[in-house]
């Protein structure tokens, strides 16, 4: 078979994409489709995994269609997702409930707990582990649905998941586990006293049968998902990762200096060290997630285009048939409105703790806040403030990487906010460095083809594939006169979260009571 043309799936939130590469990076055809999610209350975020499944196979054939090239040319797939959305299966690779989604935090007593041991294996996440992640959402399945928990086989992510429903094989990818399912590697991966100290001793028969590092082949597809996606059956299926380090890749994280940024739904910090660098509020250092012998250090968000897309949602458009019809031109519209405005919003600040905090507080309980507002103020400075205090909560991020000894000298971004001009120059003034923008936007599917490439033994390495396949565009620098403004209204961010913390701690419990004499 001539391997001419390699195949990368994105799991993202709320949908899947298929692209289909050639073996310098250059996308041939995309395709998307849509996947809901449910949310069931305030922290409670569920998905049917059997419509994922649907999605994906859709995906992958409309992305065959309008590429036109022969899938006996494609050698291999990938896929990559959000981390971590659980999925408790039966023994037959079926879904026991509605997968957990990543951004689900109804977990955080659980989390809150597993952090109080103080257990070593925490140093390696910056001494806090989220509500999001594996373990704890592990525990919160076996505290509140015991009796699914014991009748479940396996309990793995989505990822894994879908690869199950590709290969046959229950495995998982080296990034996932050691990112967020506290697996270390450099201590022989999971840590038996660590599981037996938070209550899950018996979690280990449910884990996967076997962990791949990035670029590893797993198997073949199985002949009749082949045919049903319309691919060769001698199609390798080859490991990924979490979408945000599949986009390192995308993006060239191996160039010393540089950090892949992806401004999603949530963001993501991701930088490469060669040795370890340990500090409270920062994932990591994590080993050998993206290649043997070299540490990840993460910083991140859970709410970044999420609160664009709530307040638009929400408040630039009262009537949603209008919003709809409007839709592709919401953003620029904002964009316009907000370039008129200048650096600090006039006067105000959002706090954007929507959804929690993930680095550096660790905080599932913050909440999101606007400080400063007057009868002067329209939406526009509202959607200004926003973009630049998800900005900050960035350039809180990248000054604890400085701090580590950690020297950032580009930042290049991808994920679907980095389609904003305005957005990106805001990021560029804050952080007072060049924001490079690839000319493959979509990252982490040129991860995946990257992954693919590597484990078809195309290239020597997923650095060898991801030096031939990645390529730059433009190049936003900083104002300076801008970052002197930005650097004055940060010292003011910073300030906001202590002060509100505790009453915000209270309004999420819903412990707060009015009394009314």
């Amino acid at each position: 078979m001539n391997k001419l043309y390699v195949m990368a799936v994105d799991v993202g939130t709320e949908g899947i994409r298929t692209g289909i590469f050639d073996l310098k990076g250059n996308n041939l055809a995309i395709s998307k489709v849509k996947c809901a999610i449910s949310f069931l209350k305030e922290g409670w975020i569920e998905q049917d995994p059997y419509k994922l499944w649907e999605a994906l196979k859709k995906s992958i054939l409309c992305c065959l269609n309008t590429s036109h090239i022969n899938s006996s040319y494609i050698g291999g797939i990938s896929v990559d997702s959000t981390s971590v959305t659980l999925i408790a299966v039966d023994n037959k690779g079926n879904p026991l409930r509605p997968a957990i989604l990543w951004m689900d935090t109804r977990a955080y007593k659980e989390a809150e707990m597993i952090n109080h041991t103080n257990h070593p294996v925490l140093k390696f996440v910056g001494g806090k582990i989220s509500p999001e992640w594996m373990i704890p959402k592990m525990l919160w399945l076996k505290n509140n649905e015991l009796d699914l928990y014991k009748k479940a086989y396996k309990i793995v992510g989505v990822m894994d998941w879908l690869v199950y429903k590709l290969t046959g094989q229950w495995t998982a990818s080296l990034c996932n586990v050691s990112c967020e399912w506290n697996y270390v590697s450099s201590l022989g991966g999971w840590q038996k006293d660590f599981l037996e100290t938070v209550g899950l001793k018996d979690v280990f028969a449910k884990l996967p049968d076997k962990i791949y590092p990035m670029g590893s082949v797993i198997s073949e597809l199985k002949p009749k998902v082949a045919e049903e996606i319309g691919l060769s059956p001698h199609a390798l299926v080859i490991e990924s990762g979490i979408d945000g380090y599949a986009a390192a890749l995308g993006v060239n994280v191996f160039k010393p200096g540089r950090v892949s940024y992806v401004l999603g739904s949530s963001s993501g910090y991701i930088t490469l060290s060669s040795t370890p660098k340990f500090s409270s509020g920062i994932w990591g250092p994590v080993p050998d997630a993206i290649v043997p012998g070299q540490w990840v250090i993460e910083g991140g968000q859970t709410s970044a285009g999420s609160i664009i897309r709530w307040f638009r949602e929400n408040f630039f458009y009262k009537n949603m048939e209008e919003l709809r019809e409007k839709e592709r031109n919401l953003y620029s519209q904002l964009d316009k409105g907000a370039e008129k405005i200048s650096p600090g919003s006039e006067g105000l600040i959002v706090l954007d703790y929507w959804q929690g905090n993930r680095i550096p507080f660790g905080d599932s309980l913050a909440r999101g806040a606007v400080v400063g507002l007057s009868l002067n103020h329209t939406y526009f400075h509202i959607y200004r403030a926003i973009l630049e205090g998800i900005v900050y909560g960035g350039y809180h991020i990248l000054n604890i990487f400085n701090n580590m000894g950690l020297k950032v000298n580009e930042i290049c971004a991808s994920g679907g906010g980095s389609k904003s001009r305005l957005w990106m120059q805001i990021h560029a003034d804050v952080f007072n460095i060049p924001i490079i923008l690839p000319k493959q936007p979509d990252t982490s599917l040129l991860g995946d083809a990257i992954c693919v490439a590597t484990g078809e033994e195309i290239y020597g390495s997923l650095q060898e594939a991801a030096n031939n396949m990645v390529q730059i565009g433009n190049v936003i620098e900083p104002k300076f006169a801008n970052h002197k403004i930005y650097k004055e209204y940060f010292q003011k961010y910073l300030k906001i979260y202590p002060k509100l913390q505790g009453l915000m701690h209270e309004l999420a419990r819903g412990t707060l009571r009015y009394e009314i004499n």
